[in-house]
């Protein structure tokens, strides 16, 4: 369902942009009147200028955010968001340096949403109309329209966004490098929403962008009638990749900074890459992938506590990957295989603006993936997850094993409430990398005692 500007924009004067939060979810209940009992896709390709402390929550993503989580409902909700377009693109030959400085803009920071950026594949110009123009952004890289959350100020704690980058179309710049143009040709061609005159008409940017990953969303939605809102969020995510032009920029940062810094920066300009539908489909239909749709209480109290004292990290979630070990074990030492993994779920915001300077004041709960190392046992696995495990083992010193190999790590990766990364290596280490555990950390129901949230199981998906 896309949610149109008409929706901010009445005939005659303006909304109050703190209304914008209510006007988004009364329109979206609104549409679900008739038919509630259809899944739905909402589409919002709208945005504002970002508060000065860019990624900080707002009143507008943090109704998105309640309203996707839906704590009283049975069905979680996914809204698909561009993340705001940038107006100004100035005639330089290079653009990755603009879209650093061009921040998310509301709500695209909402931590529940998908969040969608540009990239472009737009480089040929065949118009006469302009003869020696070139293309601004290289084939596979970020669009020049794009924005990234590079330089919010609250990177600290905000989730890494984009999530993912789709087509937005190119800029095509002068000969004299003075000028550039949205010109058609480096544009995206669509079905015109005019009633009459010409059928077809161009669109590009982030609202294009969103829009493609919107119509994926919805096919998977379609095809997979009993996956969660989290799940259709976990493939979309699990199925993109990198172009080789991204990887390409990864290269070039890591001469200027650390490597964790320049996979951030990657991170927050271009999120986890391009979408692949069919990849998407294979991922979710394919005998060797693990979906699981599971849940667990992250925390507990136990009974004779007092009111006094904050609730304790509960439930752990242990999975055994289906691996064919003995195959693997039989492949070349040389061959080097990947396993990727994705962990999707929802997070209730805080309903008060005090104290979101703290990690974990804005979610209600954080979860998180480990997978058991080559040469770990799981007794040291289970340890190395469980504090309270750590305690009881009176001869633990660490994990064993060995940690290397994952694109991100299990620093890089931890934040918002989806995690993505890729591990490789050898098919032998694979075949003892057999089990992974999905645990909680902190949030507001385990502070906030008072409203006894910390009592409530909380959903995920995860995709192996």
């Amino acid at each position: 369902m896309l949610i149109g500007v008409s929706s901010y924009l009445p005939p005659t004067g303006n909304n109050d942009p703190e209304l914008y939060g209510a006007i988004t979810v009364r329109t979206a209940e609104k549409l679900a009147i008739d038919r509630p009992d259809w899944k739905r896709v909402y589409s919002l390709a709208i945005t504002s200028e970002p508060e000065a402390l860019g990624g900080q929550p707002s009143s507008w993503s943090a109704e998105i955010d309640d309203f996707s989580f839906a704590m009283d409902e049975a069905e979680s909700r996914l809204f698909v968001i561009s993340a705001g377009n940038n107006a100004h693109v100035a005639p330089q030959p290079d653009c990755w340096d603009q879209v650093n400085l061009a921040q998310i803009e509301d709500p695209a920071q909402s931590w529940n949403a998908l969040t969608v950026g540009a990239y472009t594949e737009r480089t040929t110009n065949d118009d006469a109309d302009f003869d020696g123009w070139s293309p601004l952004a290289g084939f596979g890289d970020v669009a020049p329209s794009s924005r990234s959350a590079v330089s919010w100020g609250w990177r600290k704690h905000a989730p890494y966004k984009p999530d993912v980058v789709e087509e937005g179309g190119n800029r095509l710049l002068s000969p004299d490098s003075t000028e550039v143009t949205a010109a058609d040709v480096v544009s995206l061609l669509t079905t015109s929403g005019k009633t009459t005159g010409q059928l077809f008409e161009a669109n590009g940017d982030t609202s294009a962008a969103c829009a493609l990953v919107s119509r994926q969303a919805a096919i998977l939605m379609a095809e997979y009638p009993d996956y969660w809102p989290e799940t259709i969020r976990a493939l979309i995510v699990h199925s993109a990749e990198w172009t080789t032009r991204m990887s390409e920029r990864l290269g070039l940062l890591y001469g200027q900074h650390s490597q964790k810094l320049a996979k951030e920066t990657v991170l927050r300009t271009v999120g986890h890459g391009v979408p692949d539908l069919e990849r998407a489909r294979y991922s979710a239909n394919h005998a060797l992938t693990l979906i699981a749709q599971d849940e667990l209480q992250p925390f507990f109290k136990e009974p004779d506590a007092s009111a006094s004292v904050d609730p304790k990290l509960h439930e752990m979630q242990l999975y055994q990957l289906p691996w064919p070990i003995e195959v693997l074990q039989q492949l070349p030492p040389e061959l080097e295989v990947k396993l990727r993994v994705t962990l999707s779920y929802f997070i209730e915001p805080n309903p008060g603006r005090r104290g979101y300077r703290r990690r974990y004041s804005y979610q209600s709960h954080g979860l998180r993936f480990e997978v058991i190392r080559p040469g770990q046992t799981l007794a040291n696995f289970r340890a190395f997850i469980n504090q309270r495990a750590n305690e009881e083992t009176e001869d633990y010193s660490g994990p064993e094993g060995d940690n290397e190999g994952w694109k991100l790590g299990s620093q890089l990766r931890t934040r918002g409430s989806l995690h993505s990364d890729t591990w490789t290596g050898s098919a032998a280490s694979l075949a003892d990398m057999h089990t992974i555990a999905v645990y909680p950390v902190g949030g507001w129901w385990k502070y906030r005692t008072a409203l006894d949230r910390w009592q409530n199981s909380v959903r995920f998906s995860l995709i192996v």
